[in-house]
């Protein structure tokens, strides 16, 4: 419900918006390999705690949408670095980050404000993309990060995301504010 809360805040970004729900009961064991049909990824699952991004992937590969915002609870790490009762803005570093990236985050994060809300803003360098690469039975991305970069698994499971799409994303990680 906290996604659902999220949207009825007020937020006003004049865009399309795509809701999906994702069931976290998945019939898949450590080692399974999916295919994603839209941009042809392998992805080796290696923690089926981390079902929920397949989901958010397969929507961002088939959406039209010139640019996303997804919301959920994609990790609990976010918290580690938001704070209870915060949503984490995960977004591109702003080295390589689109205009229009950064114009949606500007937007969320002072409709936000002006709400009273609390959101904390976290970039996601290159570095994360390259933790989740795969080389496990013909795989090209693992469901989680290698275990190599000490901590930032919300920017793990963000870089996961960016692999399936080549549009704006930002993410709103509201596992926080889940917390009471």
């Amino acid at each position: 419900n906290g996604a659902i809360l999220a949207i009825a805040a007020g937020i006003d970004l004049k865009c399309p918006v795509s809701v999906f729900l994702v069931e976290n009961k998945p019939d898949l064991y450590p080692g399974s390999i999916l295919s994603e049909p839209y941009t042809g990824h392998r992805i080796c699952i290696k923690d089926t705690d981390a079902e929920g991004r397949i989901g958010l992937a397969d929507l961002l590969a088939g959406s039209e949408n010139p640019s996303h915002i997804t919301i959920a609870t994609l990790t609990g790490s976010a918290s580690a670095f938001s704070g209870k009762g915060q949503f984490a803005l995960i977004h591109h570093n702003f080295s390589y980050c689109s205009h229009r990236c950064c114009e949606i985050e500007a937007d969320i994060i002072n409709q936000y404000q002006d709400m009273d809300l609390k959101i904390w803003p976290a970039p996601c360098s290159k570095d994360y993309d390259e933790d989740i690469k795969s080389k496990i039975n013909g795989a090209t991305l693992n469901n989680i990060g290698s275990g190599k970069l000490k901590g930032g698994g919300s920017q793990t499971a963000f870089s996961f995301l960016k692999e399936f799409t080549k549009k704006p994303l930002i993410h709103m990680d509201m596992a926080a504010m889940m917390l009471d």
